[in-house]
């Protein structure tokens, strides 16, 4: 699956709903908080649209192609572009 170059993200999913989603984990990044670091999950889907989530332990994922099982927290705009944040995600790795 090739990713759509530079479209405008726009919000996915139904706030408070769980769903899958196909998407692409582009990046990783540990931050430390008060309450202890969390990894942060960068994905695209196909569409460029930009999704995010926070996981806490030890989950870490390499880039790749996932199904992810996951609620979505809520819609923001961050750095001018729209992102869909998920929350209690399951991440199934596509072979």
């Amino acid at each position: 699956r090739e990713i759509a170059e530079r479209q405008v993200s726009e919000h996915i999913g139904t706030v408070g709903k769980r769903s899958t989603f196909d998407l692409t984990l582009i990046g990783t990044q540990e931050i430390s908080g008060y309450y202890g670091t969390s990894v942060l999950h960068r994905f695209v889907d196909i569409n460029g649209n930009k999704v995010v989530w926070f996981s806490t332990g030890s989950t870490s994922l390499e880039p790749g192609q996932y199904k992810v099982t996951a609620t979505v927290k809520k819609h923001e705009v961050f750095r001018g572009e729209k992102q869909t944040i998920l929350t209690r995600a399951k991440a199934v790795e596509e072979s």
